[in-house]
């Protein structure tokens, strides 16, 4: 699988979000966002009747932490499946993308800005 990890996520967006409290609270809401996404990804299966539900949330989800690439996928995904146009080279696409924003989010680097 070839994952392209640059411009998956805007960093200044993940900073601002995980400084709204003290380490502790960004390390669960950081460890949240990959149980999240993890969840989602699987949910995101070809046929599955929760797969629409599923590219919601994962657009909103991707929105919220600087994903934008991903939420906008997520999207025209979500859009195919309700009306009744499953694509499965966009869901694959789709999956390779959250992929890409774990693989960042999961590198052990930390996003907190810095004082």
């Amino acid at each position: 699988m070839n994952i392209q990890v640059d411009g998956a996520i805007d960093r200044e967006v993940l900073n601002r979000l995980l400084t709204v409290g003290d380490a502790a609270l960004s390390k669960r809401l950081h460890d949240q966002i990959i149980a999240d996404l993890k969840r989602l990804k699987d949910t995101l299966e070809p046929g599955s009747s929760a797969c629409a539900i599923a590219a919601h949330e994962v657009k909103g989800l991707a929105a919220t932490i600087g994903a934008s690439r991903l939420a906008g996928m997520a999207e025209t995904l979500q859009g195919c499946i309700e009306n009744g146009k499953p694509d499965a080279a966009l869901q694959a696409r789709v999956n390779t993308e959250i992929s890409a924003v774990l693989e960042l989010l999961s590198a052990g680097k930390d996003f907190r800005a810095r004082s």
